[in-house]
């Protein structure tokens, strides 16, 4: 018989670092639970992370050892600036790779068939991820507010990026 996972429990903030390139970055905690392949219980997981804002949307650092945000390496840094800068740049390539796609999801329902122009005006950049291999990934979702307007019913569009700032693969993610 399947149970339902414990409910989430709201990040809390345990420090906090006033970093000259991202501005305040807070050290963030949260309590998860999780359930793997022939587990009977779900198993408490917790991950600390740092969040800010960057280029208007939220920024979190997963990192595998508590705290080491302020080490960051130099062109970590210098990658993750330039990515907030060229999101405008990224929108317009995440919408022409995944058109087609769009136009898949949208045929068939009410939806005017999505043009470039529209599908990439549609799209907001809401978060980066980054992880100890430092390749960022961003992620955008729909700005029309009635889900039943979304051509990817809620789903999010999922785009990852090597050291260098290249998208190496943009998909609709869960």
């Amino acid at each position: 018989m399947a149970s339902d996972a414990p409910p989430r429990t709201d990040p809390v903030e345990i420090d906090s670092v006033a970093d000259g390139d991202f501005g305040v970055m807070k050290l963030m905690h949260q309590v998860f639970h999780a359930k793997f392949p022939d587990d009977v219980a779900w198993t408490e997981s917790s991950m600390h992370y740092w969040q800010g804002e960057l280029g208007g949307a939220r920024f979190e650092i997963h990192v595998d050892q508590d705290g080491s945000f302020p080490d960051l390496p130099v062109q970590t840094r210098e990658m993750l600036k330039r990515t907030a800068a060229t999101v405008p740049d990224i929108r317009r390539e995440v919408a022409f790779r995944l058109l087609d796609l769009a136009k898949d999801w949208a045929a068939g329902t009410e939806l005017p068939e999505p043009t470039l122009a529209s599908f990439e005006a549609g799209i907001r950049f809401t978060a980066i991820n980054t992880y100890e291999d430092w390749r960022p990934t961003l992620y955008f979702e729909e700005c029309e507010a009635d889900f039943d307007r979304t051509i990817f019913a809620g789903h999010v569009i999922e785009v990852r990026l090597d050291v260098e700032g290249a998208i190496t693969e943009a998909n609709i993610a869960g």
